[in-house]
């Protein structure tokens, strides 16, 4: 403010020192301008020597006043440009504000560091949910392919204990056929041979197990000469006890000579209702049947074979 003032006073000066010229130059005055000062001196007898001596002294103190703000504007320039040079270094250096002194910029960055650190650290535990995120999802996926193919496994494996089931109750499926003779010289053998007959179907009940679908049947044969009562049947039934029934009915007579249709109780048995997944076939008898293929041919003679 104190240079703008200087400044305009200065030009003010000046103006009066145009106006006193031009002024010298309308009256028809002479104009003369000295070397050091510019000054509109009179050289008519109208002017007076001490107007023009004030007049000169006052431009030259006005010249002087206007190089001394000039000097003192360059010096207050430098200052303020000295002291911003300052300022800024000293505000980069030290962080203080400018022309302040004080380090509000200093702490302002201080808080801009802990935000940035602060900042760091949930961007930290932002990327560690992540990673927990991502490692959860993969455990997640790996149990659920794991479900998945344990839920195959145990679906193959029903499907296997399934089939295995059915091939089980299957199997469990047994048909029993006894083929015997029962022929007169059968007789002595007779109760044997049904002792034997229980304790094979009670082995095989125990050993089927619960589920088991047993049926047993039995073909008695005797001979050709036997006629109408050459076979006694028994077809197939699940009734254990209707079985034991029809063996103590069973009566051992006939048979002729020595050999015996034993072929004849084969066939019938072959004819009867199978229908097991099992099928098993027991053949008692104490002679061979009729036809030399079916015995030493060392044997033979009168009523051994009337049938060859």
């Amino acid at each position: 403010q104190d240079l703008r003032y200087f400044w305009q006073l200065a030009t003010v000066s000046m103006g009066q020192r145009l106006g006193c010229v031009e002024d010298a130059r309308q009256r028809g005055t002479e104009v003369r301008f000295d070397p050091e000062v510019e000054v509109a001196k009179p050289s008519t007898a109208r002017a007076s020597d001490d107007a023009f001596e004030a007049l000169q002294a006052k431009v030259l103190a006005l010249e002087q006043d206007r190089q001394l703000l000039a000097l003192q504007a360059q010096k207050m320039a430098a200052e303020a440009s000295a002291r911003l040079a300052g300022d800024a270094d000293a505000y980069i250096v030290h962080g203080s504000t400018p022309g302040t002194g004080t380090d509000t910029a200093g702490t302002d960055r201080a808080k801009l560091e802990a935000l940035q650190a602060e900042l760091e650290q949930e961007r930290l535990k932002v990327a560690r949910s992540e990673a927990q995120k991502s490692k959860a999802l993969a455990r997640a996926r790996s149990a659920e392919a794991r479900v998945t193919s344990s839920a195959t496994r145990s679906a193959q494996l029903t499907k296997s204990i399934d089939a295995s089931s059915r091939r089980a109750r299957e199997f469990k499926r047994m048909d029993i056929c006894f083929v015997v003779d029962v022929t007169g010289s059968a007789n002595a053998f007779i109760q044997p041979a049904i002792a034997k007959i229980k304790e094979i179907v009670n082995f095989i009940m125990r050993y089927l197990g619960t589920g088991a679908s047993v049926k047993i049947a039995m073909v008695g044969f005797r001979d050709f000469c036997d006629k109408s009562n050459q076979f006694t049947i028994f077809d197939f039934s699940d009734s254990i006890a209707d079985f034991v029934t029809f063996l103590h009915t069973v009566k051992c007579t006939g048979g002729g000579d020595a050999c015996e249709d034993v072929i004849g109780g084969l066939s019938k048995a072959a004819s009867l209702g199978w229908s097991g997944k099992i099928r098993c076939l027991f053949l008692l008898t104490h002679t061979p049947p009729h036809g030399r293929r079916f015995y030493d041919g060392s044997r033979g003679g009168s009523g051994w074979d009337d049938h060859p």
